[in-house]
């Protein structure tokens, strides 16, 4: 099978691809820069670095404390317990 990437195809940077990307990114904070002005830009942002928020999620799972199974324990209990009372009334033990 041949690959026909077209990623891989020219061995050589695209200017113009990698200016147009950074343009659709610019909202984000994407912008082109030439290998000229690549310090400046390095010293622009060691002066003003971008503010990252981050964010963990935090997540709940039955059992992860002792009384979310002490709960699960009592309910499961009770559960089979009103379920034996009603076979022993309606005669089913």
């Amino acid at each position: 099978m041949f690959d026909q990437d077209k990623e891989k195809s020219i061995s050589a940077a695209d200017p113009d691809q990698l200016r147009r990307l950074a343009d659709q990114t610019s909202q984000w904070g994407g912008e082109s820069v030439t290998p000229d002005e690549f310090s400046t830009l390095l010293d622009k942002i060691l002066q003003n670095p971008p503010e990252m928020k981050i964010e963990i999620p935090e997540k709940w799972r039955l059992g992860d404390t002792w009384q979310d199974g002490l709960c699960f324990i009592l309910l499961f209990v009770f559960l089979l317990g009103i379920e034996w009372g009603l076979r022993k009334k309606w005669g089913m033990v």
